[in-house]
């Protein structure tokens, strides 16, 4: 017997309402965020000061206005009032990353480490899939000294990032991987500056490998136990350099490091084969660089000192910036997210894919304003895996604006 077609009156679809359009308050104060946007752009911090005081004056709720109000709180270093503005926009903002990244920076620079630590919970909960968030919880726990939750969270980072890649900053001349074991490192944790460090071994290494011309893979062989197949993953390198102390408790890491090369069928060079702690800085690093390129079987090339960045650098000091973002950055959204990022922040700035699968970015804005997004870039969409982040200076045209451009054969 065949089913009639005839529908109920009860299951009969009602017809979609219409959305309500937005209230001439809301539309007032959308026109007064984009101008406070634009003004932080061109780098008037005054003028945006003063509009956004105004907008909050008549519309002291707007969850966007108490965001950004609780970022120029933070970067003019009144964390009091930050803290008020941020938890306040947290309220109607509980799916925004940025809102608790701030959150836990305040809470972690004013000694509140178990508020810090929830403020980050709920950030890594928001991107789940972020290493970056997930290595920062567990140097957090090992600073606030929770050894075993700090451990936790690194396992579940290094299932996320196993090993990252440092692209040379020009011509690459040599190709490293450098072992690490997360298990075997000192973790610490920058609560001012809100970062985090793995100290191992030689600590100088690889910082003091010529960052112009080798490129770096960074592995952690904590995770090669359980993820073997890891090995196939890995771009092709030149040696391989072991970076982890031999100590009684590293025996497993270094047995792994040594079927890491041989498996890889390049050589294994031991940081403690290259320095020489009688040598001043220049000639240590002249002479590890030297010794490294022996090893690796490479002719070797002038060796670049790191430059350090001055540190009397105000932070008003306007600057361009090249960003090259590498990892899975392409078809997951990531220009977007960062125009959107420079938009929110009101920093200048273009976007755009590169051929090789990585992203390109030019950002132009003041020192207080953008270190907090380099900080972020590691972030990214949901759906992203930033595996390396390499910082220039821009000397070309500074941006004007937020612009994402067409994907570039090779990288400016």
């Amino acid at each position: 017997m065949a089913r009639s077609s005839k529908k109920s009156p009860n299951t009969a679809r009602k017809p979609r309402q219409a959305a309500m359009p937005p209230s001439p308050l809301a539309q007032q104060s959308k026109q007064q965020l984009d101008n406070i946007r634009t003004a932080l752009a061109h780098e008037q911090t005054e003028l945006a000061v003063t509009l956004l005081a105004a907008l909050q004056q008549n519309d002291p709720a707007n969850p966007q206005a108490l965001l950004l109000a609780g970022s120029l709180q933070m970067q003019h270093g009144k964390p009091q009032e930050a803290l008020s503005s941020l938890l306040s926009a947290s309220y109607q903002l509980p799916n925004h990353p940025d809102v608790f990244e701030h959150l836990a920076r305040l809470h972690a620079q004013l000694g509140h480490d178990r508020a810090a630590l929830s403020a980050m919970h709920r950030r890594v909960a928001l991107r789940p899939n972020n290493a970056q968030g997930l290595f920062q919880l567990a140097a957090m726990y090992h600073e606030a000294g929770y050894p075993t939750q700090g451990n936790l969270w690194a396992r579940r980072a290094l299932l996320k990032r196993p090993f990252i890649v440092v692209a040379a900053e020009r011509e690459e001349k040599l190709r490293v991987l450098v072992l690490r074991s997360a298990a075997a490192s000192q973790w610490r944790f920058d609560a001012q500056q809100f970062r985090y460090a793995l100290v191992q071994g030689h600590r100088h290494l690889p910082g003091g490998l010529d960052a112009a011309h080798i490129t770096r893979v960074e592995l952690f062989v904590d995770t090669l136990e359980n993820t073997p197949e890891l090995l196939r993953k890995l771009p092709a390198v030149d040696a391989v350099l072991n970076i982890i102390e031999d100590t009684d408790a590293n025996q497993a890491a270094l047995r792994m490091a040594a079927h890491v090369a041989q498996r890889l069928q390049r050589p294994l060079i031991h940081s403690a084969e290259l320095v020489d702690e009688t040598q001043d800085t220049e000639q240590h690093a002249e002479l590890a660089h030297a010794r490294l390129c022996e090893k690796a079987g490479v002719a070797p090339w002038a060796f670049e000192l790191p430059t350090p960045p001055t540190p009397a650098m105000a932070l008003d000091t306007p600057l361009t910036l090249r960003l090259l973002i590498t990892g899975t950055v392409q078809g997951v959204g990531y220009r977007q997210w960062l125009a959107d990022e420079l938009t929110q922040r009101g920093l200048a700035g273009w976007v755009r894919n590169l051929a090789d699968g990585s992203v390109e970015a030019v950002i132009h804005g003041t020192l207080e304003h953008l270190q907090p997004l380099c900080d972020a870039v590691p972030n990214g969409p949901k759906a992203a895996d930033v595996t390396g982040l390499n910082v220039t200076q821009w000397e070309g045209e500074a941006p004007e604006g937020v612009e994402i451009r067409e994907t570039a054969e090779s990288g400016s």
